[in-house]
């Protein structure tokens, strides 16, 4: 899985938010944060899924791969897609 921290640091830039507003969205505080983004600790579940309201993106941002569901008769069929290949 690719550097979650990165991501979030990306987030934060392209959206133009403060580390103070990011940190309060994702209930973190900001020493946290920035071992978050620097990758010295893990980011976990809940961080992501705060910071996929917080930044209005979807969850598969965060992963390197796809998830598409098709629905017919009924019935689902995921396909996941690892996004290197």
């Amino acid at each position: 899985m690719a550097h979650v921290g990165k991501k979030l640091k990306s987030l934060r830039l392209e959206n133009k938010k403060s580390i103070t507003s990011v940190c309060l969205a994702l209930n973190v505080s900001r020493t946290t944060y920035h071992r978050l983004e620097k990758g010295l600790l893990k980011v976990d579940e809940d961080i992501i899924e705060r910071a996929i309201y917080f930044y209005k993106v979807d969850a598969n941002y965060f992963f390197d791969i796809s998830l598409k569901i098709e629905y017919h008769n009924r019935e689902a069929t995921v396909y996941i897609k690892n996004k290197r290949d």
